[in-house]
C-alpha cells in the first residue's frame, strides 16, 4: 500500500522513501554482542519511547496539567504504542 506519491512505481513491494536503513544494522550490531533479536529491537526503540514520554510530561506541565493526569496520559500512550 502506497502512502506517498514517490512510492507509486508500478512494482511490488513498494519502496518506501521514509524507511530507515540503519535500524536493521543497529539491531544486528546489538544482537552480535549476545543480545537476543527481540531485546536488541526493544533496546533500539527504547530511547525514542523515553523521549516521547518526557515530552508528554514536559508539555503537559507547561500547559498546567496535574501530574496524575500526565501519568495517565503517558501510560495510555505506552499502552497504545504496545499494540
Amino acid at each position: 500500500m502506497a502512502h506517498y506519491d514517490e512510492e507509486v512505481t508500478g512494482r511490488l513491494p513498494v519502496p518506501s522513501p521514509v524507511s530507515r536503513r540503519d535500524i536493521p544494522l543497529l539491531i544486528f550490531a546489538l544482537s552480535s554482542v549476545g543480545l537476543p533479536l527481540e531485546t536488541a529491537g526493544l533496546a533500539n526503540l527504547s530511547p525514542g519511547i523515553l523521549v516521547t514520554i518526557w515530552l508528554i510530561w514536559d508539555v503537559g506541565l507547561m500547559l498546567g496539567a496535574r501530574p496524575p493526569v500526565l501519568a495517565a496520559v503517558a501510560l495510555l500512550w505506552i499502552r497504545i504504542r504496545r499494540r
